[in-house]
């Protein structure tokens, strides 16, 4: 059996064109989430500020489940819904990020991340290299975007390259405070790993090389967080950027040492939006033991989709069976993309 160790950093910054800054992010037991709000200026900052705040009730769970966090989003979809309602306009964010199913333990052949999306930004995954580093070869972005653009690709109607020429990307087709309501994507993923959970300031700035090509580097979460926020702030910053990096290392448990840093946690209402870069990088334990752990390949990493009507504990045969898995050998397939809503 493995242990594994999850370190993270989390930065947020204003885009240059930009006055406010609706994104949030929350860093808190297991829990490392980005929300990306819009309606403009406080509405859009409020509604990402909310969803986090509805998702942060899973800290008093120590079990989580697909209901639990169907639960918490249902909760959050009508608030940011009535805050649209009550301004006669819509109000609404993106959210995305990993949730861990359990927080009794850390073994990983006991537990796996939930990886939950809505809207556009995203969460990556690349594998250690087995010598220290990060296989930049291995970059998979997760989640798959509800979006304009995206649906003309999936449909066959535009071929990508046409479809990034014709169709504005920030035109969303779910948002959390919709009046059409949600329908999140669910996946299940491994622990090992480097995270990279994104708001579309990253990726709208940046291609997947690039994104891939820094994620690679060996450094740490906050340096790496620093490295991306840098990047697309100099092709230009146009949008809000906040970025979520969670490095999840493995050890033999006999290695492990018997004390765990403390938990750290991040307030979704903190003012992160106004403070510099320095001051918004934090990095949390959940727990981690007190020495480093060399990333190890991952070669049998893998990520599902978790189907309708399933959970982590409850998905079939012909779930389990299909190409709906991704494993870190690079095998991929159409299936592996989340469902339309």
């Amino acid at each position: 059996m493995t242990q594994v160790s999850i370190t993270s950093a989390a930065l947020s910054d204003v885009g240059l064109k930009r006055k406010e800054n609706q994104d949030n992010y929350l860093v808190s037991d297991g829990m490392f989430l980005v929300a990306d709000g819009m309606g403009g200026g406080v509405s859009g900052q409020v509604a990402s500020a909310t969803a986090l705040e509805k998702l942060n009730a899973l800290t008093t769970v120590t079990t989580r489940t697909r209901d639990d966090i169907d639960e918490c989003l249902l909760q959050a979809q009508k608030e940011v819904r009535d805050l649209g309602l009550a301004q006669n306009a819509v109000s609404g964010t993106t959210l995305t990020g990993l949730i861990l199913k359990d927080l009794t333990t850390l073994d990983s052949d006991k537990n796996s991340w939930y990886i939950v999306n809505v809207g556009d930004s995203r969460t990556y995954h690349l594998n250690a290299d087995g010598h220290g580093g990060w296989d930049a070869q291995s970059f998979l972005q997760i989640t798959h975007d509800h979006s304009e653009r995206q649906e003309a690709i999936d449909s066959g109607r535009l071929l990508p390259d046409m479809a990034n020429r014709l169709v504005p990307r920030n035109i969303i087709t779910q948002a959390v405070g919709s009046p059409s309501g949600i329908a999140p994507d669910y996946f299940q993923a491994d622990l090992t790993g480097r995270f990279v959970v994104c708001s579309d300031g990253i990726h709208s700035e940046l291609t997947d090389d690039q994104i891939s090509a820094i994620v690679s580097q060996s450094d740490s979460p906050s340096d790496i967080s620093h490295a991306l926020v840098d990047a697309a702030m100099a092709q230009g910053g146009h949008d809000n950027i906040t970025v979520i990096v969670v490095d999840v290392d493995t050890a033999d448990m006999d290695a492990a040492v018997e004390d765990a840093a403390a938990d750290a946690t991040l307030d979704p209402h903190s003012d992160a939006a106004d403070a510099p870069i320095s001051d918004t990088a934090t990095t949390a334990a959940i727990p981690a033991t007190s020495r480093k752990l060399a990333p190890t390949p991952a070669d049998s990493w893998s990520m599902s989709v978790i189907g309708p009507g399933e959970d982590i504990d409850s998905m079939n045969d012909s779930t389990l069976e299909t190409l709906r898995t991704t494993r870190a050998q690079g095998e991929t397939s159409e299936d592996s993309r989340s469902p339309q809503a």
